[in-house]
């Protein structure tokens, strides 16, 4: 399926409209507000939020993976090297 998106400029309030596949909601613990003013979908029951870190370490090795950690509590952190 296609996505068929309106979108506002908030500067110029000019209005345009995209097709897309895919759709990425990164709205994190907002989603349900976001839908709900946004969107004709007001409701998601399958997106399970989480608490959680993002912290940036040093780059020790030579690719382009992250890491996540698990505490036993349920709260995740990644660790996501750079340079």
């Amino acid at each position: 399926g296609v996505w068929n998106i309106e979108v506002m400029d908030t500067i110029s309030n000019e209005t345009k409209y995209v097709q897309a596949k895919v759709v990425v909601n990164a709205t994190g613990p907002w989603v349900d507000s976001f839908l709900k003013n946004h969107s004709k979908q007001t409701k998601v029951d399958n997106i399970r939020l989480v608490k959680g870190s993002h912290i940036v370490v040093k780059k020790l090795f030579n690719h382009s993976y992250a890491y996540i950690f698990q505490n036993s509590d349920g709260r995740v952190f990644f660790a996501v090297p750079w340079e």
